[in-house]
């Protein structure tokens, strides 16, 4: 029986627990209460260290995944954030495109405009330079043929004569 109380003795001491030594002239039957109070007290002190030291543990675990995860994250956040840079850039390089063609097809309407004006302006003109010749060519052309036809007969008489 002694052999077997120091079996449990030696395996609870590489389990970290501490076992009452067995005195030589008692058996396990007479040691008492109190030695079944300290392994039990050891046993619960043990399970509470084994729970926390799992706790432990598993936070420990918890925290290397959270933390690959969190650099994941940011690594997605970076490359998002460099999307963002990227597009920003081509969105302000297509509005200055945008601004030129802009300004290109507003030259060009302007400078169609001015033709425009300038046919017109030349057709105006040469209207009125029509209408102006017309209009002297009427008034003018009665007085200029009696004035001819007189001249005519002036003539006519001066050669008879």
């Amino acid at each position: 029986m002694r052999n077997q109380w120091q079996n449990i003795e030696k395996k609870f001491f590489s389990a970290g627990l501490s076992f009452p030594s067995v005195r030589t002239n008692s058996l396990p039957q007479d040691m008492g209460l109190d030695y079944t109070d300290e392994i039990v007290r050891q046993l619960l002190v043990a399970r509470f260290v084994a729970e926390a030291v799992g706790r432990g543990s598993a936070r420990a675990e918890m925290e290397q995944e959270m933390k690959a995860i969190v650099e994941g994250k940011n690594r997605e956040i970076a490359r998002l954030h460099d999307k963002i840079q990227f597009y920003e850039v081509v969105n302000h390089e297509m509005s200055r495109r945008n601004q030129e063609v802009i300004e290109i097809a507003r030259r060009r309407r302007h400078i169609r405009k001015k033709r425009q004006r300038f046919v017109w302006t030349s057709f105006a003109v040469a209207a009125t330079i029509g209408t102006i010749a017309l209009v002297h060519s009427y008034v003018t052309g009665p007085e200029r043929s009696s004035m001819i036809s007189m001249g005519n007969q002036t003539d006519n008489q001066r050669n008879a004569s």
